[in-house]
Order: C-alpha cells, then structure tokens, then sequence
C-alpha cells in the first residue's frame, strides 16, 4: 500500500510514514513539560549506566542502600537476591533462598537487608534479615500462614519494621489486610493492624510517629470495588489520623513530602495531599496504569514519579510538570534520585544516570 504526497510528486510507503511519525512523537515525548522549567530537560542527558544479569527468573523487587552505592535485585521464583556495586555494576553478594522471594528492602545505615520470602503448601511469609557485610542471617520474622507481602519498611533510625500485605482466612476467599510492626532491637512484634483491604505500600514519618500506608483494590461478588485509597496511622494508638479515599486504582506507593506536610499517593493519578488542611493540594495526572515508585531529589523540590511507560520529573511547589523521559517499568530510584533502576522484558535490571537532569533542574531553581 502507497500514499501519494502531493507536495512534490513523489511515493512514499506507509511504513515510512509510520517510521516519522513514531520518531516525532518520541521526540514530543522527550522534551514534554508542563511548566516553565521544562525547556532545561533534554533526552539525551539520560544516559545508560549498565545492566544487571545473572538472574534466571523475572525480577520481582529492586532495592537502594541508603548510600546510593550498592543495589539489591531480588529474581523471584530463581530464589536468589543479588547485591550490586551500582559504580561498576559488579555483582557483590549473592543470598541463596529456598523459596521464592516477593520483595526486599535496606535498613537505613545499610548494615542489613530485609527479605521477604513464602513457602508452600502453606502460603507461610517469613521476613529474614541478613548482615550485608558478612551475609549472616541475624533475625527471622514470622507473617504466618496464608499470607502475602507487599511492603517492608523501616523507620529512619531502624528501631522499627513494617510489615504489610494480605491475610486470607479458610472460609473467606476475598483478602484483607495484615500489617505489623516489630521491634529490632528486642525482635519482638509491638504492633498488629489489621486492614479491611491488602496494604500495597508503607512509610514511616521521619520522627516515626506516623506510618503512611496505601492499600490496593478489592474483589467483592467476583467485582472489582474502586476501594485504592491511603492512611496515616498514628502508631502508639494504631487509629487512623488520616484517610483518603476515591483512587480507582491500587495505591502502590505513598511517601511524607520533605517538610512532612503532604502525603504523596501514587495510583493511576499522583495526588497530593495536604495533612493541615485534610484536603487535596494536587492531582498530577498520570498515562498508565499506576504509580509504583515516588521520591524526591533536588533538595525535595522534584518529585520523581515512574509508572510501566516513564519517569516523570515534577515541580513539587507548582505541580507543573518538568520533564517526561522514556524509561519503562522504573522500579527504584536511588536516594539522591540520579540513578534509576528498571526492569527488562527478561531477568535483567538497566541502570540509567539522570544527574545532569537533576543538576540543571537545581541550577535553574
């Protein structure tokens, strides 16, 4: 099949056609932005760092030490977490499971992994924590039975642990949420929460006072209910001091604004709360299906946001939108938000370096 381009008399294939028009839309994509500092991001400033292999299953959690110098990827069902030097993409260390691992997480000084690992008939989670230097296992925490982990946190000094994700009773098929805290130190559980939905994701405040969660969807009568919503609870008392509800969507990540007046929700839109007032301040619109990963860089001014299509770079005070970079299914960023980690097709992990971005974003503010 042929067009006819009547501007200069000459043939031209629709697969050519096609070709330009995808590299233009790429292009719009690239320089995207909402707000008058979009003009200082540039595509080509994002630049590949590496890749991570030697997975043999899909990856199914990816995790920064506090540093920014180490990264863990954990393979799923090959059973393995691997630590990486995120400067030579080397790989460090390697903790052998017997089963299947759902998700991992540093603890703030970066001495300890967490790793949340289930095993079967039983559905029985366990969290184990592993000394990072010497790769001894320090402490095991049980979930229980027919359970499942999402999220696993810790608070800014490490006293604290979140545990959260789902609980299904024998008689009742439908889910609901299950969500603990435990006591480092002394290895003991201090708290139990439980949820009406599974919890997706968790935060402690920065005085840990507070735990942010958000909580996904909810099969009721084989029907999904739009239950995505998020909770700051108050610890000491387990109540919920804040609660906002209407996502469509699974909340799949939550996070306290540097100044801990907002609480960010990541679902199919990423909104803004305003603890104060207990209203919205922003709602920034996203393309895909969800948010799975926020942060700020930029001494908190950019909030970064990732979803299966791109990374998104926002002006935190403005909600304008400074830059959209085609980097699909992002799963981490590092703590400085220059380095972002995302996940292939495969059982691989793609570094990429986004601090010239970042740099020209700091100038420019």
């Amino acid at each position: 099949m042929r067009a006819f381009d009547d501007k200069d008399f000459s043939y031209t294939t629709v697969n050519e056609m096609i070709c330009r028009l995808s590299l233009f839309l790429l292009f719009v994509a690239a320089h995207a932005g909402g707000g008058e500092d979009a003009g200082v991001v540039d595509q080509s400033d994002v630049k590949a760092v590496g890749v991570l292999t030697g997975h043999k299953d899909a990856i199914s959690a990816v995790a920064f030490s506090a540093n920014g110098k180490i990264v863990a990827t954990a393979g799923g069902d090959d059973c393995t977490v691997k630590l990486w030097d995120v400067a030579n993409q080397k790989e460090m260390a390697e903790f052998k499971e017997k089963n299947p691992v759902s998700t991992i997480t540093f603890s703030p000084d970066g001495k300890s992994i967490a790793i949340a690992t289930y095993s079967l008939p039983s559905v029985n989670y366990v969290v184990k924590i592993f000394d990072v230097e010497t790769r001894k296992e320090t402490n095991t925490f049980d979930f229980g039975e027919r359970t499942g982990i999402s999220t696993i946190a810790f608070s800014s000094d490490g006293a604290l642990m979140v545990i959260g994700g789902s609980r299904q009773s024998k008689l009742v098929v439908v889910p609901a949420g299950k969500m603990e805290i435990w006591n480092m130190a002394k290895g003991t559980r201090q708290a139990s929460f439980a949820q009406d939905d599974p919890v997706s994701a968790a935060v402690f405040s920065r005085n840990g006072k507070e735990l942010a969660i958000g909580m996904e969807d909810k099969f009721s009568g084989y029907k999904l209910q739009p239950h995505g919503r998020a909770k700051i609870i108050d610890i000491d008392s387990g109540t919920a001091k804040l609660e906002v509800k209407g996502h469509t969507g699974w909340v799949g990540s939550v996070a306290f604004s540097p100044d801990e007046n907002s609480l960010i929700i990541g679902s199919k839109v990423v909104q803004i709360w305003d603890k104060p007032k207990n209203q919205e301040r922003q709602n920034l619109k996203m393309e895909s299906l969800g948010v799975g990963v926020l942060s700020f860089c930029a001494n908190g001014t950019v909030l970064e946001t990732a979803d299966e299509e791109t990374v998104k770079l926002w002006n935190f005070n403005t909600g304008a939108l400074l830059a959209t970079l085609n980097i699909r299914r992002c799963v981490g960023f590092s703590p400085d938000g220059t380095i972002l980690a995302a996940k292939d097709w495969g059982h691989d992990v793609k570094l990429w370096d986004i601090s010239k971005i970042i740099s020209a974003l700091k100038e420019k503010k």
